[in-house]
C-alpha cells in the first residue's frame, strides 16, 4: 500500500469504531507505524477528531429547527416525470408512498420557509434540464441493470465490506478491490457523508457501491459502460420507480451510474443538480 493510499484511509480512522478490525485499516496503520511523518500526522489528526467530536456533541440546535426544515421541504413538490418498471412478484404488493401536504397557513407562517421555498423553486427550474424519462424503453441493458440494483436494495443484500464516512477513502477502497468507483459527482452528492462501500460482480461484470446518508440512505452503484455494448449513453439522468424505490440512472466518463433511495424521485433530484 502506498503512503498516499494509507493516508486517505486513515483520514476516516476512529479507534472506538469497527474500522479498527478492518484488514484495510490494519494495513494502513502498519504503513503509518513505519513512516514517522505519517505516524505524527495520524496522532495529530486523531486528536483533532476527538476534540472536534466533543465540541460537536455539545451543540444543541433549536428545538423548532427540524420542524421548520420539514415544513419548508414539503411546501414545494418538484414535478418530475417518472417511468414505472413492469410489476413483478417482488413489487406487486408494495405499498405506494404518500406525503402529507401541510396547510398553507402553516407553510408561510415563518419567513424562513419563504427562503427554503425559493431555493426549491430554483432547483425545480434547473431540474427541467433533465432528460424526459418517458422516452426511455422499459427494457434494455441499462434499465435491466438499474432494476437489478433496485432489487438488490429491496432484498437487503447490502453488506458493506468497508465502513467510513470519508468518500475519498471509500473510493480508494474500491480502487484497491479493482471495482469501479464514482468520479465527477455533483457537488450535493459529493458532500453527503458516507456510510461505506462494497464491491461485487453482476453478470460477470464488476460493480462498485457507495452508500451515503442524509435523512435517508442513498445507494450509488457504478459499473463500466463497456459492459453494456448495446446501450446508448445517457448524458442526463432518467428517473424510474420500482416499488418503494426511486432510481436515477445516467452515464458519464465511460461509467454507468444508478442512484437509488427508498422514496420518490423528489429525494434524488436535488442531489443531481
Amino acid at each position: 500500500m502506498k503512503k498516499s493510499e494509507a493516508k486517505l484511509i486513515l483520514q476516516a480512522f476512529h479507534p472506538d469504531r469497527q474500522e479498527e478490525e478492518s484488514p484495510l485499516f490494519e494495513e494502513a496503520l502498519a504503513v503509518a507505524q513505519k513512516d514517522p511523518e505519517l505516524n505524527a500526522w495520524l496522532k495529530e489528526n486523531s486528536e483533532f477528531d476527538r476534540v472536534f467530536t466533543q465540541k460537536l456533541q455539545s451543540i444543541q440546535p433549536p428545538s423548532e429547527m427540524k420542524e421548520q426544515i420539514l415544513v419548508g421541504m414539503k411546501a414545494t413538490v418538484l414535478n418530475a416525470k417518472v417511468t414505472t418498471f413492469p410489476e413483478t412478484k417482488e413489487t406487486a404488493h408494495s405499498e405506494s408512498q404518500t406525503f402529507e401536504t401541510p396547510s398553507e397557513k402553516k407553510i408561510w407562517k415563518n419567513p424562513i420557509n419563504w427562503a427554503i421555498a425559493a431555493v426549491l423553486i430554483i432547483m425545480a427550474a434547473l431540474a427541467g434540464s433533465f432528460s424526459d424519462s418517458t422516452n426511455l424503453e422499459a427494457k434494455g441493458e441499462l434499465p435491466n441493470f438499474f432494476s437489478a440494483m433496485a432489487q438488490r436494495c429491496n432484498d437487503k443484500e447490502i453488506a458493506l465490506d468497508f465502513r467510513t464516512t470519508n468518500l475519498e477513502a471509500i473510493q480508494t477502497f474500491l480502487a484497491i478491490e479493482e471495482k469501479p468507483a464514482p468520479t465527477d459527482l455533483s457537488k450535493p452528492l459529493h458532500n453527503l457523508p458516507g456510510l461505506g462501500g462494497q464491491g461485487f460482480e453482476w453478470e460477470g461484470s464488476p460493480v462498485g457501491l457507495i452508500c451515503l446518508k442524509q435523512d435517508k440512505v442513498f445507494h450509488l452503484f457504478v459499473s463500466e459502460l463497456k459492459n453494456f455494448p448495446n446501450a446508448k449513453p445517457m448524458n442526463e439522468p432518467s428517473f424510474y420507480q420500482k416499488g418503494d424505490y426511486a432510481l436515477a440512472g445516467w452515464t458519464k466518463s465511460s461509467k454507468v451510474y444508478v442512484l437509488i433511495v427508498k422514496g420518490s424521485s423528489e429525494d434524488l433530484e436535488p442531489l443531481l443538480l
